[in-house]
């Protein structure tokens, strides 16, 4: 079965997985003999002799009896249809209770379709309640982990409730592709008692077991717990059980399957542990090498048949004994996983070394895994990143930097308390343990951005984190190349944003609200994109112009500009998307009829983080205001006219009187002061000749003040 354990102490079997249980499989030959035949098997304990044997509906079975438990090997999808199928149809044709417990690679979907193929009323045995198919996490693992005893007394349950119902028994197969390699001893168990209560009641169950999820130990513990098997070998089904008189037959076909399973697995693990870029060895607990992968070569620069048997630390470290800080020790002296920071002596390469236990079936070490990576490059830009660490210490920012490969070996005070680390804690380990996720998604991430990195030199965005306890939070992250000691390396540069996620996720919640604002306002309102394309539009810009939604929504916003209007439109829109807000400026839609309307428009950007993605305008029709002011300046042209008009009669009627004055009045005046003047030098002294000259005077002032006019 294949590992899903998690790190940590590694067993004999992780570390040579290929290796046979050879013991196990001598221990197992002398029982070989309490297996029973297939055909003709005889009834179990407790059933009706009259009933003693069972149509299985496969060929190569025929019949069997109450209390068989037969497991089936199988390789695809369609060999669990080919055998199951004609089992199932069988027993729902004997008047058997059926149930079928699925998993992959054929769920219970699947199932009940293959079925319902070959047994056309199958929805009328379901109705009947003659079948059961389900999925295996609502039968063996419906509490949230495998518990043997409920499974098992749940299958007699099953029993006594289909012979109370009047079905004749009950026949069952469950896939164990699920099972993890942590619940195989449980399971193994769980097989075993199966096999020795089977036989007490009418019940006929095959077990399923993915070849390629056992290895030649697991396939070993299946044939013990079961009455014999089925596997197809040469395109042909065959049936291994011990005592049969094709034995030699079925246990070769056994012995290639296991061989071939081996040798499979053998060379995934050899092509996967010559791969790993990091130097791999298994030592003793004296540090002396038992086995290498390939890179051992060019770490230590010795052919790899004469690194085997070599200490570790003579190899590397010139030094018979184990080196102060060995990680070796460290292990052995604390049963877990070690690690330490190592310079080779005399030299300026710097080795990460870490040391996992590999124990024994009792849990006793009696060896170690030891990786190491060459960190020398990294030490170099730590040592040359320090001429940048009180400026980067001082940033308000939290900032790591990492190598080539996204290993850190620099953060500034503000990214540890940011993360919860303590200072220096994050030294050497991958960034993608940072992010929030699957470990492998995260590794998948960290490794697009480095290449977007090379190509482009740098990267930003916001990235889903978790704190070291588990805490999520939100960052938004600045990633640059930097190059250091002429290495390659990234500087990330990061600001908690968590609350104003929250804040835009308040704002979402409140989108029912500002829709009902956008639609019904009484200003025409509309968005559209960095190309200048309308993306949403509210309902009075639709009335206003005659379109539909459909219609306008994709519109370049030039199209339904007024041509006399294009170009200072085009203008506001680009100082729109470069951040700058446009207030109350003049334009002209075209509407869906050809009509001119003109509107005032005040234009703020759409921003989302810090990138400014389209524009949002809102729009007042003042076609009636111009119109209004047009009106407006005629008038005051008139009134200007009519102004001019009563100047010129005023002008006109000035000249008239001053004619009035000087040819009419002003010359009877200067007439009469003549003929004054010649009666008041003939007149004697006296009175009268004073009254003429005063009468004389005034008529001089008089004339005078009549040019004056």
């Amino acid at each position: 079965m294949r590992d899903t354990k998690p790190s940590g102490k590694r067993s004999v079997e992780e570390v040579e997985s290929v290796r046979p249980r050879e013991g196990k499989l001598e221990r197992l030959k002398p029982e070989s003999t309490k297996h029973k035949k297939a055909k003709g098997a005889k009834a179990g304990v407790g059933t009706d002799k009259e009933e003693t044997l069972r149509k299985t509906g496969i060929d190569i079975l025929g019949e069997v009896g109450w209390g068989t438990h037969f497991c089936l090997f199988y390789h695809t999808r369609q060999d669990l249809i080919d055998i199951l199928v004609p089992y199932f149809k069988a027993g729902l044709e004997n008047n058997e209770f059926c149930m079928w417990v699925t998993s992959e690679p054929l769920k219970a979907d699947d199932a009940k379709r293959s079925l319902k193929r070959a047994v056309k009323n199958l929805d009328k045995y379901i109705k009947k309640g003659q079948i059961e198919i389900l999925d295996y996490s609502d039968w063996y693992t419906k509490t949230g982990e495998f518990e043997a005893d409920r499974v098992l007394q749940g299958w007699v349950e099953k029993h006594d409730q289909a012979i109370k119902n009047g079905f004749d028994g009950l026949r069952l197969t469950g896939n164990t592709f699920w099972l993890a390699k942590k619940d195989w001893e449980k399971f193994t168990d769980y097989e075993a008692a199966v096999n020795s209560v089977i036989g007490k009641y009418k019940m006929l169950t095959v077990c399923t077991y993915s070849l390629e999820r056992c290895g030649a130990s697991e396939i070993l513990d299946v044939e013990h717990n079961h009455q014999f098997s089925l596997i197809k070998w040469k395109g042909v089904w065959k049936i291994l059980e011990s005592s049969d008189r094709n034995q030699f037959e079925a246990r070769l076909a056994e012995q290639t399957m296991i061989s071939e399973a081996l040798e499979h697995s053998k060379k995934e693990w050899m092509e996967t542990f010559n791969a790993i870029s990091d130097w791999v060895v298994l030592v003793d607990l004296k540090g002396r090498i038992l086995r290498t992968n390939i890179i051992g070569e060019q770490f230590t620069g010795v052919p790899l048949d004469e690194i085997i048997w070599q200490s570790c630390c003579k190899l590397v470290h010139g030094s018979e004994e184990h080196i102060p800080g060995c990680p070796l020790l460290k292990m052995c002296e604390t049963g877990q996983r070690a690690s330490a920071e190592l310079q080779v002596p005399d030299t300026d390469q710097w080795l990460m070394v870490a040391t996992d236990p590999v124990t024994d079936e009792e849990g006793k070490i009696i060896a170690a895994v030891h990786i190491t990576r060459d960190i020398t490059e990294r030490k170099r830009a730590e040592e040359a990143i320090k001429t940048y660490s009180r400026i980067l210490e001082s940033m308000v920012e939290g900032v790591n930097v990492s190598d080539e490969n996204a290993i850190v070996f620099f953060t500034n005070p503000v990214f540890d308390a940011m993360f919860g680390y303590e200072p220096g804690e994050l030294i050497g380990k991958n960034v993608s343990i940072l992010n929030a996720g699957p470990p492998e998604e995260n590794a998948r991430i960290v490794a697009e951005i480095i290449e977007q990195l090379k190509t482009h030199g740098a990267w930003f965005g916001e990235f889903n984190n978790i704190k070291k306890d588990g805490t999520p939070f939100t960052t938004y992250v600045r990633v640059s190349a930097l190059e250091v000691s002429g290495k390659q390396c990234w500087i990330s540069v990061q600001e908690d944003i968590t609350e104003r996620k929250r804040a835009e996720e308040a704002l979402w919640e409140s989108e029912a609200n500002y829709r009902s604002l956008f639609e019904n306002a009484l200003d025409m309102i509309h968005e559209v994109d960095e190309e200048g394309r309308i993306v949403d539009v509210n309902k009075i810009e639709l009335e206003t112009l005659g379109y539909s939604r459909e219609e306008f929504l994709g519109k370049l916003l030039l199209e339904v500009i007024h041509p006399d209007y294009r170009k200072v439109t085009k203008k506001v829109l680009e100082r729109t998307l470069e951040g700058e807000y446009v207030r109350a400026y003049e334009t002209a839609f075209v509407s869906k009829k050809g009509e001119r309307i003109l509107v005032e428009v005040n234009v703020v950007p759409k921003i989302e983080g810090e990138k400014v993605v389209g524009a949002r305008a809102m729009i007042r029709d003042i076609t009636k205001r111009k119109k209004a002011e047009k009106k407006l300046l005629e008038d005051k042209k008139q009134l200007r006219s009519l102004a001019s008009e009563l100047s010129l009669t005023e002008e006109r009627e000035r000249r008239r009187i001053a004619t009035e004055l000087h040819d009419t009045i002003g010359q009877s005046l200067v007439i009469s002061k003549i003929k004054l003047d010649a009666l008041r030098t003939s007149a004697p002294s006296g009175d009268l000749a004073t009254t003429l000259e005063e009468v004389c005077n005034s008529l001089d002032q008089t004339i005078q003040e009549a040019g004056s006019l």
